[in-house]
């Protein structure tokens, strides 16, 4: 199975977090030409830390896989909560009584679900 990929205004966000660079956000004009993309430190960052994440932002390999199994292993912790997964659950078990709901009506009722939790 292929690795899903996050956004790579993610990864960049990430990898600069990660690296203990305080920053405010991070834009990316065009993915394939680096001189487009943009750090907004945060007013704490030092000028090492500046010159860190430049370099960071000019060496990254945003395709490592390690990288991306971590991304995506935090994300899948933040949408695996114990509300969203009960109204999963339930909504399946309707969708298992009622087998011709459609992925568009299980989606619905998997939000309705949720929103009563």
């Amino acid at each position: 199975m292929a690795l899903l990929s996050p956004p790579l205004v993610l990864i960049l966000l990430e990898a600069l977090v990660d690296a203990g660079i305080p920053v405010e956000g991070v834009s990316v004009g065009r993915a394939e030409d680096r001189t487009t993309w943009h750090v907004v430190y945060a007013a704490s960052a030092t000028s090492t830390q500046h010159t860190q994440g430049d370099q960071l932002l000019a060496t990254l390999d945003t395709a490592d896989a390690g990288r991306i199994t971590t991304l995506l292993d935090r994300q899948a912790v933040l949408d695996c909560t114990e509300a969203r997964l009960q109204a999963i659950t339930l909504a399946l078990w309707e969708c298992i009584r009622t087998p011709l709901l459609t992925s568009e009506q299980l989606r619905a009722r998997i939000v309705d679900i949720y929103k009563t939790l």
